[in-house]
């Protein structure tokens, strides 16, 4: 459903197998799979999964992950199969560890010299640039079950072990088939513990769109409690002018099976929307999800595009906009096009004699005027201190001189401070297609300046 990290992706694959467990009718266990696993979560260059026998007091290694080219050199070396071999339980080194899940040796001597050999061992690590070495056990009661051995590369250190943990005592869980449904139990408590700690919003829904489990963190956004939301379809939620391209991203699901950066708004308890930025994973018949609250984001991102168009006195385009709307709108479709260029009268006299407060409330009085009159296809900037320019697409200049006419009409009516509210303006109009918009705007300047021009030379634009 702000892209998972590296982390957030393995929990959510842990979520994802654990899910399928739970789901399972199966009475074998993939022993490839789960320490294929292991080696993904923990970056290990070789991991083995030993189950323990408790009649025979022994270890029996049932997956082992690596390249395989590289297993088969080992076993040479070693005289034989890794795979299937079966190892003494050392309860030395087992009280020596004291029950704890997590063992960490600073090389394969460490842990194997007694078995195979010092010399040998030594040999193994310096042929496979093997360094530290982890001791996943695996628990069930307090009971050892089995346990990961993961080897790591010389140059490489094991890291959060949280997840490790987490994912061994998963696998604990399962290999208990005879106590399935308190297994189960057991793992929808520890993925309940994980939904809890997270600030995102997660949740696992089917292709039908039911919400099959959410976290606490959709109360905190939305202000659903989960036991409410869980059973019901998400659809119900989502802004009604979302809902067509949700049910698509739905569909688009079933295919691509992963989506990124899809937003949507998503209805709070008391009627209002939140915008949601989703990160999908689908899995089989399941679809895992995070989100992130980004309504502030959002809002934030839009001031900041506004003000980069915008004037931030009058609300109206800047000049920006400007020269971005003349290269856009330069094309035949819009000829006829006017321009006309305006100049604030007496702005300079305004700030001086009554403030710039004075001048400011000019400059939006004068653009309310001119938006009021314009049309709502027409283009109004402020592109300067007292100068305005309204862009016409396909208005000739008949039209634009009818807007210059109700612009002075209107002017002519307003006072500020008992005097009479002023302008300037000049026009131009391309009729031609080999006319460039931006020489128009040059010639609607120019007029503009002559019109001003003989403003100043009139005693009454004096005083």
């Amino acid at each position: 459903m702000v892209g998972f990290n590296s982390r957030e992706k393995k929990m959510l694959k842990i979520i994802e197998i654990s899910q399928k467990f739970i789901d399972s009718t199966e009475s074998t266990i993939d022993y490839g799979f789960i320490t294929d696993m292991m080696r993904e979560l923990s970056g290990g260059k070789y991991v083995g999964f030993n189950i323990f026998n408790y009649r025979n007091k022994e270890f029996k290694t049932r997956g082992l992950s690596g390249e395989s080219k590289y297993i088969k050199k080992a076993n040479k070396l070693l005289g034989f199969d890794i795979l299937g071999k079966s190892w003494p339980y050392d309860e030395k080194k087992y009280k020596a560890i004291k029950g704890s899940q997590v063992t960490i040796y600073k090389n394969l001597r460490e842990i194997a010299s007694e078995v195979l050999g010092e010399k040998l061992v030594k040999g193994i690590e310096d042929f496979f640039d093997i360094g530290q070495v982890a001791l996943i056990s695996i628990y069930k009661d307090k009971k050892i079950m089995g346990d990961f051995t993961i080897m790591m590369d010389i140059k490489d250190e094991i890291k959060d072990l949280g997840l490790l943990e987490i994912y061994a005592s998963m696998v604990g869980m399962m290999l208990d088939k005879t106590e399935a449904k308190k297994l189960s139990a057991e793992n929808k408590e520890s993925l309940d513990r994980f939904f809890s700690v997270n600030i995102d919003l997660l949740c696992i829904a089917d292709f039908e769109g039911n919400l099959v489990r959410v976290n606490r963190a959709w109360k905190n956004v939305l202000g659903f409690d989960p036991s409410y939301l869980e059973g019901k379809k998400f659809i119900e939620f989502v802004h009604p002018e979302d809902v067509e391209k949700t049910m698509k991203a739905l569909k688009i699901q079933e295919e691509v099976l992963e989506l990124d950066e899809f937003v949507n708004r998503y209805r709070r308890i008391d009627g209002s929307y939140r915008y949601l930025e989703w990160r999908t994973q689908a899995y089989e018949n399941l679809i895992y999800a995070s989100a992130r609250d980004i309504t502030e984001k959002r809002e934030k991102q839009k001031e900041i595009e506004f003000l980069s168009f915008h004037d931030h006195l009058t609300g109206l385009y800047n000049r920006r906009y400007l020269d971005d709307s003349i290269f856009r709108l330069d094309n035949n479709r819009n000829i006829p096009f006017s321009i006309i260029s305006i100049d604030v009268d007496n702005l300079k006299f305004t700030n001086d004699s009554y403030g710039h407060e004075a001048g400011d409330k000019l400059l939006v009085l004068t653009s309310e005027i001119i938006s009021d009159i314009c049309r709502s296809e027409d283009i109004v900037c402020r592109i300067g201190g007292d100068e305005f320019v309204i862009l016409l697409p396909n208005a000739t200049e008949a039209v634009a001189k009818d807007v210059i006419k109700r612009i002075n009409d209107r002017v002519e009516k307003t006072k500020m401070y008992g005097k009479t509210v002023s302008m300037s303006m000049g026009h131009a109009t391309k009729t031609n297609k080999n006319e460039k918009l931006s020489d128009i705007l040059k010639l609607a300047d120019d007029e503009m300046y002559v019109k001003k021009f003989k403003h100043y030379e009139q005693p009454a634009y004096r005083q």
